[in-house]
C-alpha cells in the first residue's frame, strides 16, 4: 500500500437509503485533522462518519480521508486540501449525477460502477466531465 492509502483506520461501508438528509458517503480512512462543514455545523471525521451532500470535506497539515459512495466510487482527500460534494443522484447501485467541487489541494478521485458522462468534477480553474 502506498502512503496515500496508509490509512489508521478501515471500515465497511454504511450507507442509508436515499431519503433526505440520509448520507451519500462513508469515510472509510481517516488521518486526524479531517472534518465536515455543513453551513455553520462543523465535525471532525472519524471512520465511519457519513457525509452527505452539501458537506465540504477540509483537511489540515496531517489530515487525508478516504470517501466510499454507494456507487463504489472513491475520493482520497490529501492534507490542506477542500472538496465539497455538491450532487449525488442514485439510481438503483449506479449514480445518475455525481458532482464535487475541488476547491484546493490535492485529491485521488476513483469512479464508481456508474457511467462515466455523470461525473463532473469542478475546480477553480476548470471542469472535468
Amino acid at each position: 500500500m502506498t502512503k496515500l492509502f496508509a490509512f489508521t483506520h478501515l471500515a465497511v461501508l454504511m450507507l442509508v437509503g436515499a431519503a433526505y438528509g440520509s448520507a451519500e458517503g462513508t469515510a472509510v480512512g481517516v488521518n486526524p485533522d479531517s472534518s465536515a462543514r455543513n453551513g455553520s455545523a462543523e465535525r471532525v471525521l472519524v471512520v465511519g462518519s457519513d457525509v452527505s451532500i452539501g458537506d465540504r470535506i477540509v483537511t489540515g497539515p496531517s489530515g487525508r480521508v478516504q470517501l466510499l459512495f454507494d456507487d463504489q466510487t472513491r475520493i482520497v482527500v490529501g492534507p490542506r486540501s477542500e472538496l465539497e460534494i455538491e450532487a449525488y443522484l442514485l439510481n438503483g447501485s449506479t449514480a445518475d449525477r455525481f458532482a464535487i467541487n475541488a476547491l484546493a489541494g490535492t485529491f485521488r478521485f476513483i469512479s464508481g460502477t456508474s457511467p462515466k458522462p455523470v461525473y463532473s468534477i469542478d475546480t477553480p480553474t476548470a471542469s472535468i466531465a
